[in-house]
């Protein structure tokens, strides 16, 4: 963690904020924030990105590489391009490894309903896992019910509920998930989420649910910039050009053991050839998310035993290029999801 690297990003699905307009959120909810690149040690790479470019034969007036180059579609329609096949090669036999924050939008948007209705007493009857699985189990109902989800966020004005509405919020919100919690999937998670929200209702608090914004359920991912660079605190980022992010963290200062440092930089893609290299490997990772959250788990055991030659390779390359990194160092990859969602990944993701 505290080796000298240089990272490179790029993003997809960068909406720069998610909130409910008129009813309705601004964006997909099965569509995951992707931030992420490539990185190396030290400062100088070897990969040798002309050659890259030289194997792809791409036109003369593509003036910076991006997927759309390689490959178009969505993610099973991209692993039949023999370009990214040359790309996801070249990639892996680099030295470079990839990195990314994977978010889920709409988990992260709902998670603070059962942070809040978990005081410290039950924190510390009830173990991590157990608190994942409720949230879990709430999420996969909010997918289920996603139009009853966000009418609720938009009629109480979600996620600042304010206190003389948390009894209706509460009441409507069990409403929903009385639906199922019948369903042997659900019956213990669901069973224990209404009895905490009965709790909460009596206490009258929701302790992550006011204070905040109206109807803003995600106010910008800074955050998730901001955790690349302190986390990799001696290394240096390289950020493609955002300037609404650029603006915030230019507001921010940073210190290190009291002396202030500035380890970032944006700088546009057509100036920095390993921003294209980024470009690529999260707008795959973008689409690849999106498929898994948008395909039942049965669905994905059958696509993946029927994809051409040509498909898995490329799904095997993309892996290998995961294991790789993460085999590097587990901290290049992050996934703020739900465990529904990890297993998914897993299902496509795994030799």
């Amino acid at each position: 963690m505290n080796e000298s690297y240089t990272f490179y990003y790029d993003e997809t699905n960068n909406i720069r904020s998610f909130h409910l307009k008129e009813g309705n959120l601004n964006a997909m909810a099965e569509a995951n924030f992707v931030l992420g690149g490539v990185m190396h040690i030290g400062n100088n790479p070897t990969a040798d990105f002309n050659t890259l470019r030289s194997d792809l034969k791409l036109q003369k007036t593509v003036k910076e590489i991006k997927l759309r180059h390689l490959a178009t579609g969505n993610f099973i329609e991209c692993l039949n391009s023999k370009k990214l096949n040359i790309y996801l090669n070249w990639l892996l036999t680099s030295d470079l490894y990839i990195h990314y924050t994977n978010l889920n939008i709409f988990y992260y948007s709902i998670v603070d309903i059962i942070d809040s209705i978990i005081d410290d007493a039950i924190l510390r009857q009830f173990p991590v896992d157990l608190i994942n699985n409720l949230k879990n189990d709430l999420y996969r109902i909010a997918m289920l019910e996603k139009d009853s989800f966000i009418d609720l966020f938009y009629t109480f004005e979600y996620p600042n509920i304010k206190d003389n509405k948390i009894t209706d919020f509460i009441d409507s919100l069990i409403d929903i998930i009385d639906k199922y919690i019948s369903n042997i999937d659900f019956h213990i998670g669901l069973t224990i989420i209404k009895q905490l929200l009965k709790q909460s209702r009596k206490k009258g608090e929701l302790y992550f649910l006011n204070n905040e914004t109206d109807h803003s359920l995600i106010n910008d991912f800074s955050d998730f910039f901001l955790r690349s660079i302190y986390l990799f605190k001696n290394s240096h980022h390289v950020f493609d050009e955002e300037s609404v992010i650029e603006g915030i963290l230019n507001d921010i200062d940073l210190y290190d053991g009291g002396k202030k440092v500035k380890p970032y930089e944006f700088v546009g893609s057509k100036k920095t050839s390993l921003t294209q290299v980024s470009d690529v490997i999260v707008g795959l990772l973008g689409k690849c998310f999106l498929f898994i959250n948008s395909t039942p788990a049965y669905s994905l055991h059958v696509i993946k035993k029927g994809l051409k030659p040509l498909q898995l390779d490329n799904l095997t390359l993309l892996i290998n290029i995961i294991a790789k990194s993460n085999n590097f160092n587990k901290a290049l990859l992050l996934s703020v999801t739900s465990l529904h969602e990890r297993e998914k990944t897993s299902i496509l993701l795994s030799k």
